[in-house]
């Protein structure tokens, strides 16, 4: 454990050897810099000024550390109180505690096996009370303030601006913690969380585009009402839904009726005719209006997003394959969607694969065989990659091309969110602050 006197003896050794290297660069003795002795002609050529550095560095220390604040001073009985140097400024009680304290045997042979000074001080306290406060006053100060400066800047690297709400607190115990965090056992209670339920068997969380399209799907004909601006969709956010019995406050009890007619809205400037503003008639217009911009917003940026030829390309790759696994055997060919054929014919033979795709249900047959839980129908293709990887080499070689295909569809991402998670995790750790670290780690 550090203590003042430890860090006196530190700073008053590098003092020391300061003024020691200022005399060796006056004779010409360039061996404490290893970097600079390598050059002898221009280490003398620089004499005067690695001097005067010196010089003023020592000058520096002087200045933080004074000699005439050392911390030893008067003090040397803390560190060995059976030695008879620097009892001066004590009481007479606590000088003759202390002349009691050196006098003690065990207390001699207790010092001797004790690790630190605090912990011989406060065993010492019980039976020498006051000498023994008088030294843990000395030694229980932090020597430095090294510790607040390092939290204070794992706080400032750790609450950014985009983090500006954070609760610190347990974030910081662990930054400057000395006790490094066992990361396989941190990481072995989370569970990579996929689009959709897989399989009975399947291990694989991969997310599926005939999923993600699946909800999308779902999300827009749940509700046709709402798409076709029906007054009944609206209704119950106005007046309040009913639940367990009792009525929810809705809209209208937020606002004040007969006072409130909504923000006047002027139309823009190039298309104003110098028509008055349009003003609402009441309260439940205004927010019908909001409503169902805020649903024609959502329709469209659904629509927009998830209709796009990638994602019907790898759903169609999906229903193929997965039609040809749960398919009877002996049935006919599987026929490949055009997309497809025009997208990977210089990578794929699709007449193999049309061929390789009647035998396909062969894969689930011989899972089922073996596996203690038999699948009954495949609904996700990671599933069939479990089921290839657990059969062995054989099936992938004999299903040559269908392997292909599974692995040029297993490359292309159902969704940026992973490279966005990315960007913004590097935008929380690369920070002003950081600017120079490398992104790789």
């Amino acid at each position: 454990m550090a203590s003042v006197f430890k860090q006196a003896d530190k700073i008053t050794a590098f003092k020391t050897k300061l003024e020691t290297w200022a005399r060796r660069v006056d004779r010409g003795v360039f061996d404490m810099f290893e970097n600079l002795a390598s050059f002898p002609g221009e280490a003398e050529g620089l004499s005067q000024l690695i001097h005067s550095h010196l010089t003023s560095l020592s000058d520096a220390f002087e200045r933080y550390f004074p000699s005439s604040k050392d911390p030893r001073k008067s003090k040397e009985w803390i560190r060995d109180p059976f030695l008879d140097v620097g009892r001066e400024n004590l009481s007479s009680r606590q000088e003759d505690q202390l002349i009691e304290l050196t006098n003690d045997g065990g207390l001699k042979s207790l010092f001797n096996s004790t690790a630190s000074l605090p912990s011989f001080w406060i065993k010492a306290k019980e039976e020498y009370p006051e000498i023994s406060t008088l030294a843990l006053k000395t030694l229980l100060p932090f020597p430095t303030s090294y510790l607040c400066e390092a939290g204070f800047s794992a706080m400032i690297a750790t609450k950014t601006r985009l983090r500006s709400r954070l609760d610190v607190r347990n974030l910081l115990r662990v930054s400057l913690s000395t006790i490094s965090p066992r990361y396989d056992f941190l990481v072995s209670g989370k569970q990579a969380q996929g689009s959709q339920t897989a399989d009975v068997g399947s291990k694989s969380p991969r997310a599926c585009s005939t999923g993600l399209v699946a909800r999308v799907t779902l999300v827009l004909r749940t509700y046709p009402c709402v798409w076709k601006r029906h007054p009944i969709t609206f209704d119950p956010h106005w007046e309040g839904k009913e639940q367990r019995g009792q009525r929810a406050t809705g809209l209208r009890d937020n606002v004040v009726k007969n006072k409130f007619r909504g923000p006047r809205r002027r139309a823009p400037r190039r298309y104003d005719d110098g028509e008055a503003a349009h003003q609402w008639k009441d309260p439940e217009e205004y927010y019908r209006s909001q409503f169902f911009e805020a649903i024609d917003l959502l329709t469209s940026e659904l629509t927009r997003r998830f209709d796009q030829p990638t994602l019907h390309l790898l759903k169609n790759i999906e229903n193929v394959v997965l039609t040809a696994v749960n398919s009877s055997p002996g049935c006919v060919s599987i026929s490949i969607p055009k997309n497809v054929v025009d997208m990977y014919t210089g990578n794929v033979d699709m007449e193999r694969l049309s061929t390789q795709l009647s035998m396909f249900p062969a894969v689930l047959r011989a899972h089922n065989s073996s596996a203690e839980t038999p699948i009954s129908r495949v609904t996700k293709v990671s599933t069939i990659v479990d089921m290839q990887a657990t059969q062995g080499g054989g099936t992938q070689s004999l299903f040559s091309e269908v392997d292909r295909l599974l692995r040029l569809y297993l490359t292309v991402p159902m969704s940026n969110a992973t490279a966005e998670r990315s960007f913004s995790g590097l935008r929380r750790l690369k920070t002003f602050l950081r600017s120079t670290m490398s992104e790789r780690c």
